[in-house]
């Protein structure tokens, strides 16, 4: 080798030189390749788009030897939980569960009458139900001007203890003056004409509206009790002979009383009972505001003579009234007064 190559001796003589040769031109550019799998064949490989080679599927493999019988298993009950064996083997034990947290504790239910609609069921405050009526039937409505075919009446002063009971309207000279079902012989009775007997002067813009008044009353021979407020009759005109009206599965009354005061739905379905105290009822206390009252004909019971059940086809008049009871037989009405107790009915619907 010399610079820039190799010089050539033969017999001792340089006969000549060979010079290194030039670089050569670089060489194109490598192409990519790639894979694409050709279904139940292989992966065709491709290298700057023409295809190189195939790589094939290989072909499955003989078939294994049959496994030994698989072995049965059982579970045995030990202390804890459950041992497992399988083939003769233990192979683990299954312990018991642990009792779960308390849950929390149920929440109450109530329902509320909504009017025209049915009853809206609550459960821990959160609405989940509401039984909607299927016919709810409107007697009267007073604050939706629907006055009905029956007739309003007054109920007081019953005629085996007079003077008990008194219903009156306040006039507009701020003083109450009784209402009269009918005019006596056609005349003006005494100064009650200043206020008159229509009980048409009783209705307002939301309801009838009237004044009850309580007095003592003593029953000499048994438990003695006062009541008076309003009757409505759906098919006559008097609260004792009224023709049969059906009040299907329900009565439904918003009335408005004085907080604390117990207040009465009556439901009379016969002309005569001998005694008051067998007329069906319904018993709940005023709230000083507006109550819907859903009474199920089922909870119309008499005060006595239980036998005594009530028949919704042959209701008669539907009665609301404030009463008080004496304490004890033969005692007089502790809570009676003269004191004037408001009372509003605005409205009686049957749900049938």
């Amino acid at each position: 080798p010399v610079t820039g190559g190799f010089e050539l001796t033969c017999g001792g003589q340089v006969v000549g030189t060979i010079q290194n040769g030039t670089n050569g031109q670089d060489g194109a550019a490598g192409q990519s390749c790639s894979g694409r799998t050709i279904d139940g064949v292989g992966i065709e490989i491709s290298c700057g788009g023409v295809v190189v080679d195939t790589v094939r599927n290989g072909q499955d493999g003989a078939n294994g030897q049959d496994g030994a019988p698989g072995a049965s298993c059982t579970a045995a009950p030990v202390t804890g939980g459950f041992e497992l064996t399988c083939g003769g083997q233990v192979v683990g034990t299954i312990l018991n569960g642990t009792n779960g947290q308390d849950g929390a504790p149920g929440a109450s239910c109530s329902g509320v009458t909504i009017e025209d609609v049915g009853v809206e069921i609550s459960c821990g405050g959160a609405v989940v139900d509401t039984l909607r009526n299927p016919d709810m039937v409107t007697l009267f409505d007073v604050s939706k001007g629907i006055r009905g075919s029956g007739v309003i009446r007054v109920d007081d002063t019953h005629g085996d203890n007079p003077g008990t009971s008194a219903v009156v309207a306040l006039h507009s000279d701020g003083n109450y003056y009784p209402l009269f079902e009918e005019p006596a012989n056609g005349e003006c009775p005494e100064s009650y004409c200043l206020w008159g007997w229509n009980t048409g002067d009783m209705v307002t813009s939301e309801s009838y509206k009237v004044g009850v008044k309580l007095m003592s009353y003593v029953n000499p021979t048994g438990w003695g009790y006062v009541n008076g407020g309003l009757g409505y009759v759906p098919n006559g005109f008097g609260l004792d002979d009224g023709l049969p009206y059906d009040v299907g599965a329900a009565i439904v009354v918003k009335v408005k009383a004085i907080a604390g005061k117990p207040v009465v739905v009556y439901a009379k379905d016969k002309t005569s009972y001998g005694v008051a105290e067998s007329v069906p009822r319904y018993k709940f206390t005023g709230t000083g505001d507006w109550q819907t009252v859903f009474i199920p004909n089922t909870e119309l019971k008499p005060g006595t003579y239980s036998h005594n059940t009530f028949n919704p086809a042959q209701a008669r008049a539907i009665m609301v009234e404030y009463e008080y009871a004496a304490t004890s037989s033969g005692q007089a009405c502790m809570e009676c007064s003269d004191a004037v107790m408001d009372l509003e009915w605005q409205s009686l619907r049957v749900w049938r």
